[in-house]
């Protein structure tokens, strides 16, 4: 997670009766806000309008959803955990209430198989009730689409950035990795799988971000993506009007079938603790949960962050070397923030020259070396463990080979547009325009089927094609005219 801090700034264009029930709902749920006078907050962050009246610093992170989900089920592996991607529910073998065995089926190669389960657990998000109603139960699930758009930047320091308003759409401006997201939208969808921007969203969504960031209007846009909700409508709410809580829901027919629904990323450790729970007494399981006390492979190495107060961060710049500090009996990077080079809270202490990285793995780049461990934390140390693979294949996102062939053996990537999600590749300036063709190679040697790698990297680059379409003007149109030709060169029509 990155911890910048974020801003809601009340700007001449919003309404300023909202001020006073924002503050109110911070204090009555324990969210802590400090006012910030708006001339210091420019100097912070000089992209950002000055037509702002107040300004409030709140307590927020930004979290990188590919790896959170990737080391969830990395971590429930290392426990015994058995995980199949691309494997998708089809039905149920119901006996006397109770469901025996999930039938499911493997869309890569389609083999069709079934599960035994003592409890089944429905965590399906969006999906959740069509997999409920596959038991013959009924679940009230609203889908609500929202649209996203990506800048080919970072626009603020901060990690996030919005209008101190009603929840609108594109009230937000997200930092994440080297760019910036803006957002969002909310509208019901009745197919989750049908989620996809519109070019009247995307629009929308960058005049709204244009008012919080006016140099936006010369920025290049890299693509607009959509997913859907899972929200749980009391009555006939819609949109924004349904509440994000969520539940968990013990059918009583099939009696051992479970639902998790609604909710959303922030809470989502708290959902499955409730669900754990749930799921211990009906298993006659006595034990205390513990995941808010540990951390996810990789992130061993974090320290307790000191309290900040004040005004922010108060930071200062780390040495050109990356420094390593033993800790719990490895090498372990103490700070996450490696592709800034800066030291929040001064948290960092100097180790001795032997445990640079520059030291112990003099192969490596300071920029491959900052971002692997950006991305992974003491995990990288499995990425960097010998020379002759440090090949930067994707130079956007610093992807080496060695992190492409860990996601291949280690974190169930099966193709393609996997990788993609384990290490970012394809996920720069360049859409995989020419990352594509550097990793072809290692797949082939890794004894992938070239037919297979064909037409993998069609898929991949069509995906990256269609989400670039939406903004497709400026230098961006300019881009998806060598990424067109390339496509049409490389892969035919």
């Amino acid at each position: 997670m990155e911890d910048f801090g974020g801003y809601y700034v009340l700007t001449e264009e919003d309404d300023p009766l909202y001020r006073d029930e924002f503050i109110s709902a911070c204090r009555r749920t324990g969210v802590r806000i400090v006012e910030v006078a708006p001339q210091k907050l420019l100097e912070k962050e000089p992209y950002l309008t000055s037509r702002i009246k107040r300004s409030y610093r709140i307590q927020d992170k930004a979290i990188d959803m590919f790896r959170l989900c990737v080391l969830n089920g990395y971590d429930a592996s290392l426990r015994g955990a058995e995980v199949r991607t691309y494997t998708e529910v089809e039905g149920f073998r119901i006996t006397d209430g109770l469901i025996r065995a999930v039938k499911v089926r493997d869309t890569l190669s389609g083999e069709q198989y079934e599960i035994k389960a003592d409890v089944v657990v429905n965590t399906a998000g969006p999906w959740a009730g069509i997999v409920a109603n596959m038991a013959g139960e009924e679940l009230p699930l609203r889908p609500s689409k929202g649209t996203l758009v990506v800048t080919e930047r970072r626009i603020f320091n901060s990690s996030a950035i919005g209008h101190l308003r009603y929840p609108s759409d594109g009230d937000l401006i997200l930092s994440h990795n080297a760019v910036s997201i803006l957002g969002t939208t909310s509208i019901d969808v009745d197919d989750p799988d049908l989620a996809r921007p519109t070019r009247e969203e995307t629009f929308k969504i960058i005049r709204e971000g244009c008012l919080l960031a006016p140099s936006l209007r010369e920025a290049r846009f890299l693509r607009s993506f959509a997913s859907a909700r899972p929200l749980l409508p009391a009555g006939e709410e819609r949109g924004r009007q349904v509440s994000r809580t969520f539940a968990v829901v013990e059918h009583k027919s099939p009696a051992n079938l479970v639902t998790v629904a609604g909710g959303k990323a922030s809470t989502y450790r708290l959902m499955a603790q409730v669900a754990a729970d749930l799921i211990c007494k009906r298993l006659g399981i006595s034990a205390d949960c513990t995941t808010h006390r540990q951390c996810l492979p990789g992130a061993e190495h974090l320290l307790p962050w000191r309290k900040l107060s004040g005004e922010g961060l108060k930071s200062q710049h780390c040495s050109k070397a990356l420094y390593w500090k033993k800790f719990n009996g490895g090498y372990s990077k103490v700070n996450n923030y490696l592709h800034t080079g800066v030291d929040p809270g001064n948290i960092l202490s100097p180790a001795s020259p032997e445990d640079t990285i520059e030291k112990k793995y003099p192969y490596l780049s300071e920029q491959v070396a900052r971002r692997t461990i950006q991305r992974w934390g003491s995990l990288a140390e499995e990425i960097f463990c010998s020379p002759g693979r440090e090949e930067i294949l994707c130079s956007c996102e610093f992807v080496t080979r060695a992190e492409v062939e860990f996601a291949i053996d280690r974190l169930w990537a099966r193709n393609i547009e996997d990788i993609r999600r384990r290490t970012r590749l394809g996920m720069g300036l360049g859409q995989g325009t020419e990352c594509v063709d550097k990793l072809l190679p290692v797949l082939l040697e890794r004894g992938w089927d070239i037919k297979d790698i064909h037409a993998q990297a069609r898929d991949f680059l069509d995906r990256r094609w269609k989400g670039c379409t939406y903004v497709a003007w400026g230098h961006q149109l300019r881009q998806l005219l060598v990424m067109r030709h390339y496509f049409l060169v490389n892969f035919g029509e």
